[in-house]
């Protein structure tokens, strides 16, 4: 097992080690499993499980609840957007959206999908602003999932973070969750 020392807090779990890999490992199951609102709350339920179990709650952490989350599903731009808020990140680097999209394939590699996040950034001073982050987690290289910080972030709203990840998508639709 592994402490969630090492993470901080559940929420950074589940975001950044829990989702990613089940994501890449089973991108050909994912678009059935988030389709409708039933398999998506069973998907997530048991990605909260399994989070639990590797990374378990210190005293002071926050549980995950899905009935907190909000999935949304949008199609624009050739795309397929699937996002999910999460309960306000209290924390660095901790995620208020995640997002996964995805495009059709050519079959034999079956469907891409690239899985972003818009984060909250540390900040210096305790009185300064927040800010976010874009950034978006591909496959995996050393054993370990690639963190791409791609662009300062909109303030945290759904469809501000959408409209940030679009231009990125123009710029490289790129087999990312291969491993």
């Amino acid at each position: 097992m592994v402490s969630s020392d090492s993470l901080a807090c559940a929420h950074k779990a589940f975001v950044h080690r829990v989702l990613p890999r089940i994501i890449h490992q089973a991108r050909h199951e994912i678009l059935s499993l988030l389709n409708d609102d039933e398999t998506t709350r069973d998907f997530l339920t048991r990605a909260v499980e399994i989070t639990e179990e590797v990374y378990p709650l210190e005293k002071d952490d926050a549980a995950l609840y899905v009935d907190d989350f909000v999935v949304s599903r949008v199609s624009r731009d050739g795309h397929r957007y699937v996002s999910i808020e999460l309960t306000k990140p209290t924390e660095a680097i901790a995620a208020y959206y995640i997002c996964l999209v995805t495009k059709e394939g050519d079959g034999k590699n079956g469907p891409e999908i690239r899985y972003f996040t818009l984060e909250l950034q540390a900040r210096d001073e305790p009185d300064e602003e927040e800010q976010t982050m874009v950034c978006e987690w591909s496959g995996i290289t050393d054993g370990n999932f690639v963190h791409l910080a791609h662009e300062v972030g909109p303030k945290p709203s759904l469809g501000a973070f959408l409209d940030r990840i679009s231009p990125i998508l123009e710029r490289c639709f790129c087999q990312t969750g291969t491993s």
